[in-house]
Protein backbone atom coordinates (compact mmCIF):
# COMPACT_ATOMS: atom_id res chain seq x y z
CA UNK A 1 0.00 0.00 0.00
CA UNK A 2 2.85 2.40 0.84
CA UNK A 3 4.46 1.66 -2.51
CA UNK A 4 1.20 2.42 -4.23
CA UNK A 5 1.00 5.84 -2.56
CA UNK A 6 4.64 6.59 -3.36
CA UNK A 7 4.23 5.66 -7.03
CA UNK A 8 0.95 7.53 -7.40
CA UNK A 9 1.55 10.55 -5.17
CA UNK A 10 0.33 13.02 -7.83
CA UNK A 11 -2.86 11.06 -8.39
CA UNK A 12 -3.49 10.83 -4.64
CA UNK A 13 -2.97 14.58 -4.18
CA UNK A 14 -5.29 15.37 -7.10
CA UNK A 15 -7.95 13.06 -5.73
CA UNK A 16 -7.61 14.63 -2.29
CA UNK A 17 -7.96 18.15 -3.71
CA UNK A 18 -10.93 17.06 -5.81
CA UNK A 19 -12.55 15.51 -2.74
CA UNK A 20 -12.05 18.67 -0.65
CA UNK A 21 -13.37 20.83 -3.49
CA UNK A 22 -16.41 18.56 -3.93
CA UNK A 23 -17.16 18.53 -0.20
CA UNK A 24 -16.88 22.33 0.04
CA UNK A 25 -19.12 22.80 -2.98
CA UNK A 26 -21.60 20.24 -1.67
CA UNK A 27 -21.73 21.96 1.74
CA UNK A 28 -22.27 25.38 0.16
CA UNK A 29 -24.93 24.02 -2.21
CA UNK A 30 -26.69 22.15 0.62
CA UNK A 31 -26.73 25.25 2.84
CA UNK A 32 -28.15 27.46 0.12
CA UNK A 33 -30.56 24.69 -0.91
CA UNK A 34 -31.96 24.54 2.63
CA UNK A 35 -32.51 28.30 2.60
CA UNK A 36 -34.11 28.10 -0.81
CA UNK A 37 -36.41 25.25 0.25
CA UNK A 38 -37.42 27.22 3.32
CA UNK A 39 -38.42 30.22 1.23
CA UNK A 40 -40.21 27.96 -1.25
CA UNK A 41 -42.20 26.30 1.53
CA UNK A 42 -43.23 29.71 2.87
CA UNK A 43 -44.20 30.79 -0.63
CA UNK A 44 -46.35 27.69 -1.17
CA UNK A 45 -48.06 28.23 2.20
CA UNK A 46 -48.83 31.84 1.34
CA UNK A 47 -50.27 30.87 -2.04
CA UNK A 48 -52.41 28.21 -0.35
CA UNK A 49 -53.70 30.82 2.10
CA UNK A 50 -54.55 33.16 -0.76
CA UNK A 51 -56.47 30.42 -2.59
CA UNK A 52 -58.31 29.48 0.60
CA UNK A 53 -59.24 33.09 1.29
CA UNK A 54 -60.50 33.51 -2.26
CA UNK A 55 -62.81 30.54 -1.75
CA UNK A 56 -64.30 31.94 1.45
CA UNK A 57 -67.58 33.83 1.67
CA UNK A 58 -67.69 36.69 2.29
CA UNK A 59 -64.50 37.61 0.46
CA UNK A 60 -61.53 38.65 2.64
CA UNK A 61 -60.77 42.30 3.16
CA UNK A 62 -58.72 43.97 0.44
CA UNK A 63 -56.24 45.09 3.10
CA UNK A 64 -55.43 41.47 3.98
CA UNK A 65 -54.98 40.51 0.36
CA UNK A 66 -52.62 43.44 -0.13
CA UNK A 67 -50.53 42.38 2.87
CA UNK A 68 -50.31 38.79 1.62
CA UNK A 69 -49.23 39.95 -1.83
CA UNK A 70 -46.59 42.21 -0.28
CA UNK A 71 -45.24 39.28 1.77
CA UNK A 72 -45.12 37.15 -1.37
CA UNK A 73 -43.16 39.86 -3.18
CA UNK A 74 -40.63 39.94 -0.32
CA UNK A 75 -40.17 36.17 -0.47
CA UNK A 76 -39.66 36.27 -4.23
CA UNK A 77 -37.05 38.99 -3.76
CA UNK A 78 -35.22 36.78 -1.23
CA UNK A 79 -35.27 33.90 -3.69
CA UNK A 80 -33.68 36.17 -6.29
CA UNK A 81 -30.94 37.13 -3.82
CA UNK A 82 -30.16 33.45 -3.14
CA UNK A 83 -30.09 32.61 -6.84
CA UNK A 84 -27.76 35.53 -7.39
CA UNK A 85 -25.17 33.87 -5.13
CA UNK A 86 -24.48 31.32 -7.84
CA UNK A 87 -23.63 34.09 -10.30
CA UNK A 88 -20.93 35.62 -8.13
CA UNK A 89 -17.96 33.91 -9.82
CA UNK A 90 -18.53 36.29 -12.73
CA UNK A 91 -19.45 39.36 -10.67
CA UNK A 92 -16.10 41.10 -11.25
CA UNK A 93 -16.37 40.35 -14.95
CA UNK A 94 -19.87 41.83 -15.00
CA UNK A 95 -18.65 44.96 -13.23
CA UNK A 96 -15.93 45.40 -15.86
CA UNK A 97 -18.51 44.76 -18.58
CA UNK A 98 -20.87 47.43 -17.21
CA UNK A 99 -17.99 49.86 -16.68
CA UNK A 100 -16.79 49.47 -20.28
CA UNK A 101 -20.32 49.74 -21.61
CA UNK A 102 -21.04 53.01 -19.75
CA UNK A 103 -20.94 56.19 -21.78
CA UNK A 104 -17.87 58.34 -21.27
CA UNK A 105 -19.88 61.40 -20.24
CA UNK A 106 -21.80 59.56 -17.49
CA UNK A 107 -20.49 58.44 -14.12
CA UNK A 108 -20.55 54.64 -13.96
CA UNK A 109 -22.51 53.06 -11.14
CA UNK A 110 -22.64 49.26 -11.04
CA UNK A 111 -25.81 49.02 -8.92
CA UNK A 112 -27.57 51.57 -11.13
CA UNK A 113 -26.68 49.51 -14.21
CA UNK A 114 -28.09 46.37 -12.56
CA UNK A 115 -31.30 48.23 -11.69
CA UNK A 116 -31.62 49.38 -15.31
CA UNK A 117 -31.35 45.77 -16.50
CA UNK A 118 -33.85 44.50 -13.91
CA UNK A 119 -36.37 47.20 -14.84
CA UNK A 120 -35.87 46.50 -18.55
CA UNK A 121 -36.23 42.74 -18.05
CA UNK A 122 -39.43 43.05 -15.97
CA UNK A 123 -40.97 45.48 -18.44
CA UNK A 124 -40.13 43.58 -21.64
CA UNK A 125 -40.06 39.92 -20.60
CA UNK A 126 -42.71 37.75 -22.20
CA UNK A 127 -43.33 34.05 -21.64
CA UNK A 128 -41.16 31.80 -23.85
CA UNK A 129 -39.15 34.78 -25.09
CA UNK A 130 -35.41 34.30 -25.50
CA UNK A 131 -33.35 35.87 -22.72
CA UNK A 132 -30.51 36.45 -25.21
CA UNK A 133 -32.84 38.55 -27.37
CA UNK A 134 -33.75 40.67 -24.35
CA UNK A 135 -30.06 41.10 -23.56
CA UNK A 136 -29.35 42.11 -27.15
CA UNK A 137 -32.20 44.66 -27.09
CA UNK A 138 -30.96 46.05 -23.78
CA UNK A 139 -27.37 46.39 -24.99
CA UNK A 140 -28.45 48.06 -28.23
CA UNK A 141 -29.93 50.84 -26.11
CA UNK A 142 -26.77 51.16 -24.02
CA UNK A 143 -24.22 51.63 -26.80
CA UNK A 144 -23.08 51.04 -30.36
CA UNK A 145 -22.26 47.51 -31.63
CA UNK A 146 -18.56 48.37 -31.35
CA UNK A 147 -18.99 49.49 -27.74
CA UNK A 148 -20.95 46.35 -26.87
CA UNK A 149 -18.28 44.14 -28.43
CA UNK A 150 -15.59 45.98 -26.49
CA UNK A 151 -17.53 45.42 -23.26
CA UNK A 152 -17.93 41.71 -24.02
CA UNK A 153 -14.18 41.37 -24.59
CA UNK A 154 -13.59 43.01 -21.20
CA UNK A 155 -16.01 40.52 -19.61
CA UNK A 156 -14.25 37.55 -21.24
CA UNK A 157 -10.82 38.75 -20.16
CA UNK A 158 -11.81 39.00 -16.48
CA UNK A 159 -14.06 35.90 -16.44
CA UNK A 160 -11.32 33.64 -17.82
CA UNK A 161 -9.22 34.37 -14.73
CA UNK A 162 -11.86 32.80 -12.46
CA UNK A 163 -13.20 29.97 -14.56
CA UNK A 164 -12.14 26.81 -16.36
CA UNK A 165 -15.04 27.13 -18.80
CA UNK A 166 -14.46 27.83 -22.47
CA UNK A 167 -15.52 31.48 -22.60
CA UNK A 168 -15.57 32.95 -26.11
CA UNK A 169 -17.71 35.08 -28.41
CA UNK A 170 -20.27 32.30 -28.86
CA UNK A 171 -20.74 31.61 -25.13
CA UNK A 172 -20.25 35.05 -23.57
CA UNK A 173 -23.94 36.03 -23.80
CA UNK A 174 -24.92 33.05 -21.66
CA UNK A 175 -22.22 33.95 -19.13
CA UNK A 176 -23.41 37.56 -18.94
CA UNK A 177 -27.01 36.44 -18.46
CA UNK A 178 -25.95 34.00 -15.74
CA UNK A 179 -24.11 36.79 -13.90
CA UNK A 180 -27.33 38.82 -14.21
CA UNK A 181 -29.19 36.02 -12.35
CA UNK A 182 -30.78 34.52 -15.47
CA UNK A 183 -30.19 30.74 -15.19
CA UNK A 184 -28.89 28.76 -18.13
CA UNK A 185 -31.43 26.76 -20.08
CA UNK A 186 -29.85 23.34 -20.65
CA UNK A 187 -31.51 20.17 -21.87
CA UNK A 188 -30.73 16.96 -19.90
CA UNK A 189 -28.25 15.85 -22.58
CA UNK A 190 -26.57 19.26 -22.76
CA UNK A 191 -26.37 19.37 -18.96
CA UNK A 192 -24.69 15.95 -18.91
CA UNK A 193 -22.10 17.00 -21.49
CA UNK A 194 -21.49 20.27 -19.63
CA UNK A 195 -20.93 18.41 -16.34
CA UNK A 196 -18.53 15.96 -17.95
CA UNK A 197 -16.55 18.75 -19.60
CA UNK A 198 -16.35 20.66 -16.32
CA UNK A 199 -15.06 17.57 -14.48
CA UNK A 200 -12.32 17.14 -17.07
CA UNK A 201 -11.45 20.85 -16.98
CA UNK A 202 -11.27 20.88 -13.18
CA UNK A 203 -9.09 17.77 -13.15
CA UNK A 204 -6.69 19.31 -15.70
CA UNK A 205 -6.62 22.55 -13.71
CA UNK A 206 -5.80 20.76 -10.45
CA UNK A 207 -3.12 18.73 -12.21
CA UNK A 208 -1.49 21.82 -13.70
CA UNK A 209 -1.54 23.64 -10.34
CA UNK A 210 0.11 20.68 -8.62
CA UNK A 211 2.70 20.58 -11.39
CA UNK A 212 3.51 24.25 -10.84
CA UNK A 213 3.83 23.68 -7.11
CA UNK A 214 6.46 20.99 -7.72
CA UNK A 215 8.54 23.16 -10.06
Amino acid sequence: MKDFFKKNIVLVVILAISLLFSLSLAFFAFTEWRKLKGYQVNLVELRAKIEKLNEERPYPLQENLTNIKNDTAILLEKLTEINRLFGRPYENALKEFMKTLAKEEEEHNYLTSLKEWEDFFKKNYKKNESAEKLLSDFLSKKGSPEKVQEAKKAFIEVARKRSVEDINDSTVNGMILESLSIPRNLSPDACKVYTQNMEIALFDFAKSEIGRAHV
